[in-house]
């Protein structure tokens, strides 16, 4: 168990493995909604903002940063990829949770060339609602949340895997590109 936010516990971990390891994907789902988010932004302390920034973002980019070297050094297909969220995309509140994940897209974007010399891919997913043992025990109103849907229903977390596994091994020409999976929430959502 690593915490994404712990700089030094990473590249500990780093340094501990073999000279020789190489990975072909990096695959980052670090982060969740603080539980003391789920109240207005003004009664939200600036601690709580810096840790919800440490863990949606810069958990992602700590994780990218330190494992990067062996990605560089495996042959074939290599690519990054990073979980964010329909909340970067639309007003679905959590204004810090939302910036975070909204930083991931300008992560993204920032290091796209730099990764493409080296013939590596970068791409995000961005799940709308999955119900998770997780996710049923946040201050969520689910059949609210299910009325965004334009499929009357969420995404599965099996479907995300799947997505996930389909950007990391099969859409080897794809590079810079977000792909959502949230049954049409984030398009309907603003029209209920």
């Amino acid at each position: 168990n690593l915490d994404v936010t712990d700089c030094a516990a990473i590249q500990r971990y780093c340094s501990s493995l073999e000279s020789d390891f190489s990975l072909n994907h990096i695959i980052t789902l670090a982060g969740r909604a603080l539980s003391e988010e789920w109240t207005s932004f003004q009664d939200q302390s600036l601690e709580v903002i810096e840790r919800s920034i440490g863990l949606n973002l810069l958990g992602h980019i700590n994780i990218i940063h330190e494992f990067l070297p062996f990605l560089k050094r495996s042959e074939g297909d290599r690519s990054v990829l990073m979980i964010s969220s329909i909340n970067a995309m639309e007003n679905f509140g959590l204004p810090t949770y939302s910036a975070a994940k909204s930083g991931l897209y300008g992560f993204m974007n920032g290091v796209l060339n730099e990764f493409g010399k080296d013939g590596i891919r970068i791409n995000t997913v961005s799940p709308g609602t999955v119900v998770t043992a997780a996710t049923e025990g946040e201050p969520k109103d689910f059949g609210k949340l299910l009325k965004t849907s334009a499929l009357n229903k969420f995404a599965t977390a099996d479907e995300v895997a799947d997505v996930v596994f389909s950007v990391c091994d099969s859409f080897c020409s794809m590079t810079g590109q977000n792909v959502v999976l949230d049954a049409g929430q984030s398009k309907t959502h603003r029209y209920q």
